[in-house]
């Protein structure tokens, strides 16, 4: 009994610490060559994990699209991520 209580606390901790670091929120846009806004901004609000999937999903929907992402809290564009170019 007492393994699987301790099992279970072991793994709420893990939960909770692995939530606490994902709370940054980015803005993930598909802008066409002349910079219009294709489809609405996706606020993503995940690790840095989720950003790469959401810009793959974009790129199947506009296949010459630029990708861009910002961070919500400060504004500034993830040069790791932006601008990418879809193929």
């Amino acid at each position: 009994m007492w393994k699987y209580i301790s099992l279970l606390a072991a793994f709420s901790l893990l939960a909770a610490c692995s939530t606490k670091h994902s709370s940054t929120a980015y803005a993930i846009g598909a802008y066409d060559s002349k910079g219009n806004l294709l489809s609405k901004r996706a606020d993503v609000k995940s690790n840095e994990a989720g950003i790469t999937t959401a810009r793959d999903t974009l790129c199947q929907v506009y296949p010459r699209a630029v990708i861009r992402v910002t961070n919500h809290s400060n504004g500034e564009e993830m040069t790791q991520y932006s601008p990418y170019r879809c193929r």
